[in-house]
This record gives structure tokens, sequence and C-alpha cells, in this order.
């Protein structure tokens, strides 16, 4: 087997595992996606905040708030701009056409995600998370751009 058909099999196999693993942490009620979230919340908080355990209540409740709320939408984000890759690196075709198809196929995957979670207890379908979904579909694009543009010249089959 080729080496350029080694590396389409394991990137292709990553991003199906990232798939699955998006579809079972989508798929969680809400009272465990909670507790998910509130684990790496409450490593942010102690990160950002050293003296946050010395705060009256009501003012860790707010910082934990606000704080889930950003952990939460920047796991959204990662989480589609790494797909994004997965898909793009799965590819061998030009490199406008890799990127259109892993972007369309990463935003298709955000919005059945959603979809997806719309029937979980406890959950919803939010176009907002679509668009961060894809936001971070948008950063993967351009930071592979940034890459390409700016990388030593080797040869390549694509475009």
């Amino acid at each position: 087997m080729k080496s350029e058909k080694r590396r389409q099999l394991l990137f292709g196999a990553a991003a199906f595992l990232w798939m699955i693993m998006i579809f079972c942490l989508s798929g969680r009620p809400a009272d465990l996606s909670d507790n998910d979230s509130g684990f790496f919340t409450q490593i942010a908080v102690r990160v950002l905040y050293p003296g946050y355990r010395g705060w009256d209540r009501a003012r860790q409740m707010a910082i934990l708030s606000a704080t889930d709320k950003v952990v939460r939408k920047s796991a959204h984000f990662g989480e589609y701009f790494i797909l994004c890759v997965l898909y793009y690196k799965t590819l061998s075709i030009s490199v406008r056409k890799a990127l259109a198809a892993s972007a369309a196929l990463a935003v298709l995957y955000a919005v059945s995600d959603e979809l997806h979670q719309y029937f979980v207890p406890g959950r919803a379908a939010m176009a907002a998370d679509v668009l961060i979904d894809s936001s971070g579909v948008l950063l993967a694009v351009l930071v592979i751009l940034i890459i390409r543009r700016h990388r030593p010249a080797i040869s390549s089959d694509r475009k």
C-alpha cells in the first residue's frame, strides 16, 4: 500500500472516530454533559483565578457560570476545527476542492449533531452552536491556507 493511501486511511479512520466521539458526547443527557463540562470549568477557573477559593459564594458562582459557557462553546469550536482538518487530510484532491469539501462536510455534521441533541433528554438543538461549530471550521480552513502559503515548497500532487 502506498504511503499516500495509508495516510488517507489513517486520517479517514481518525475522522470517523472523531465523529463517533462527537456523537457520543452529544448523546449524553444534560446532567451528565453538565458534569463533563463542569470538570473542565473547575480546572479553568483554578488556573485563571488563583484566589477563587477565597471568594464569597455569589462571586464564585458568577465566575463558574461565565467560565462554563466559555468552556462549552470553546469545545464546540475546537471539535469542528479538528474535524475539518481531519477531513482535509483524508482527501487527495486539489486544495481548493479538499477545503470546500472538508468545510461542507464538517458544517453538515454540525447540523446533524444539533438535530441529534434535539432528541436527547435535557438537551436542545441550537442554531448558535452550529454557528460556533462553523466558526471552528472556518478557522481550520484559514489556518490550512496560511500554512500552505508559508511552508517551504515541497512536491505534492495537490494544487
